[in-house]
This record gives C-alpha cells, sequence and structure tokens, in this order.
C-alpha cells in the first residue's frame, strides 16, 4: 500500500535567607508545619559543605512537551558554579553562556509529562534548591486555507501519555516548521478520512525529515470521529509525517491483533471539527504525483504515478504552532 493512501510555570522556587529546621515539633499547628514543609522542599537543609550557596528564584520555560526549555537559577554564591539535576523528563541538559554570581541558566528539552521536579545543587553536591513543575499534555494549532475567503483553524489535544512516540515525533515535525505549507492531499469520503503531511501544493512530494516510527495503535485509543492518527505503509513501523483526521468512527482502523495491528491514534481535535467536515466536502480528482525536482515521477514501467481523491483546490496548512 502506497503511504500516500495509508492512514497514515514557570515554576518557580523561592526561599528565605533564615534557615529553617527540617525535623517539626508535634505541637506546630498544622498551617504552621505546611511553611515549612514547603520552605524545606524549596532550601535544602545546611549541610555544612562550606560553600556559601542562596538560590531565591527558580524558573522553568516553557514547560511544554518537546520543546527546548530554560531553567533560570538566580541568587548569590555562584562564582563557583551549580550543577541542575532534573529527576526525569528534561534530556540533553546543557548550562548557556553567560552566567555569572547571580544568575546561571541550563537548557534541556522536556521529554515527559506530569509533575517534574529539578534539583540545584552546588558543584560539593549539596542540594541547595529544587522545583517542581508541571508539563501539560500538549496542544497544536493549524491554521489551514482553502476553505472559503477566510483562514480556519484546527486545535488539537496530544496523548502523549499513551501515544508518547507518535506525539513526541508530530512535535518534532511542527516546532520545524515542516507542516506550514503541506496539503491535505487526500479526502477519502469511502474511507471517511482526511490526510496531510507528505505533499506541498501542485501535488508536489515532500520528504520526511525524520526516522519512521513504531506502531502505537495498541494504546487504547480508538479511532473514533474527529481523532487524529499516523498514516503509515502496509509496514507496522512505517510511520513518519503523515497524519490523518477520522471524518468519522472507523472502529475497523483499531488495534484488533498483532496479526491486524489497525493504526494508531494519538490525539483529538479539540476545536474545529466543523472545518475538517468541510474538507470532507471538497471536490476530489486523480492528479500525477510531482517529485521534489519538480517532474512527474513515474514507476518501474515509465508510466505516471497519480493519487486519488486529491482536493482539486489546495487545502493548505499555512501554519502549525504548539500552542501549548
Amino acid at each position: 500500500m502506497n503511504q500516500s493512501h495509508a492512514h497514515q510555570q514557570s515554576a518557580s522556587a523561592s526561599a528565605s535567607a533564615i534557615s529553617l529546621p527540617c525535623l517539626f515539633s508535634r505541637k506546630l499547628t498544622l498551617r504552621t508545619l505546611y511553611t515549612l514543609l514547603v520552605a524545606c522542599v524549596l532550601v535544602a537543609c545546611s549541610s555544612g559543605g562550606g560553600d556559601d550557596i542562596f538560590v531565591s528564584t527558580v524558573t522553568v520555560a516553557p514547560a511544554s512537551l518537546g520543546r527546548s526549555s530554560v531553567i533560570t537559577v538566580s541568587g548569590s554564591g555562584f562564582v563557583q558554579g551549580i550543577t541542575v539535576s532534573p529527576d526525569t523528563g528534561c534530556d540533553d541538559l546543557k548550562e548557556l553562556a553567560g552566567g555569572n554570581n547571580l544568575t546561571r541558566q541550563f537548557s534541556c528539552t522536556v521529554s515527559a509529562i506530569g509533575e517534574l521536579t529539578i534539583r540545584v545543587k552546588s558543584t560539593i553536591g549539596r542540594e541547595v534548591a529544587s522545583v517542581r513543575f508541571i508539563v501539560p499534555e500538549p496542544e497544536v494549532t493549524l491554521t489551514v486555507s482553502g476553505l472559503g475567503p477566510t483562514d480556519q483553524q484546527i486545535v488539537l489535544a496530544l496523548d502523549g501519555t499513551r501515544a508518547p512516540i507518535s506525539t513526541r515525533n508530530f512535535l518534532a515535525y511542527v516546532n520545524s516548521g515542516f507542516y506550514d505549507g503541506i496539503i491535505f492531499h487526500r479526502v477519502d469520503t469511502s474511507n471517511g478520512v482526511v490526510q496531510a503531511g507528505g505533499f506541498v501544493g501542485g501535488l508536489q512530494s515532500k520528504a520526511a525529515e525524520r526516522a519512521a516510527i513504531p506502531l502505537e495503535s495498541a494504546n487504547g485509543l480508538s479511532n473514533l470521529r474527529g481523532t487524529l492518527g499516523m498514516a503509515r505503509t502496509s509496514a507496522p513501523g512505517s510511520a513518519t509525517s503523515q497524519f490523518y483526521f477520522n471524518v468519522r468512527d472507523n472502529l475497523g482502523f483499531d488495534y484488533q491483533s498483532d496479526a491486524a495491528p489497525g493504526f494508531a491514534v494519538f490525539g483529538r481535535v479539540t476545536d474545529g471539527l466543523a472545518v475538517i467536515d468541510r474538507m470532507a466536502e471538497a471536490q476530489v480528482a486523480t492528479l500525477p504525483v510531482i517529485g521534489s525536482d519538480g517532474k512527474p515521477i513515474v514507476d518501474s514501467s515509465g508510466r505516471p504515478v497519480s493519487l486519488s481523491n486529491v482536493p482539486v483546490q489546495d487545502i493548505t496548512i499555512r501554519s502549525a504552532i504548539q500552542t501549548r
């Protein structure tokens, strides 16, 4: 099967300059106990390590899956340097240039969803602060032209918990700008899908930028109306950049068994389903595929390669932006 026809807080930690004990009297009120607990979460108890570091704030922005975040640590006594240690979900960590005695910055790529913790330590390993922050499920907004006099928007919520590989793959294409200018090359009402991700205007092919990903169809998500799935060829682990929307319930696309693995759902439309319904009404035709060199693609017999169910008028993704 040709792939083109496959279903394819900022958080801040602040601390008082007054050292607080990490042992509590039973006579303390619950309110006082809570205050002390929070203070001890934000600033570790002194270990007498000989360094003189004070951390006033730690911020992480943006806290978005798949995006590079900047961790800013402010305070004093950083002349000997500090280190940042994420518990999990913060890959490719590195310190940024330009740090001084009062501020140090680090960057990492957020790779997990939910509550994450980053710890700040002195060069001798003493924990001087920590910050907890929440990474929400990601959101992507598509701005689409070709369906009328004005652009339309489709808002997508991605399920990075149950389909983490597909979600991170899609976000990588979004954040690289790959989908800007991509057309919906398939409007197939017989199968109840509209598909995009592999062609620009004039049905000129656009090669995927990333390697194919494993199939995540057995994740409990179903191909219901308004859901978003990864398109692929007949090979289970062949999805790259192409994706599809279910215009109707397509339970036959769901995982049945290893022999019939179906197609992986990894998100849903939260706003703009009517835009997809309008796509499904587009006039379609069978058109020749143009290669990246601008010439028609031919098969091994020298015959032009064509695609069916192609909208006669281009329906174009003008921009795809990660909005959360």
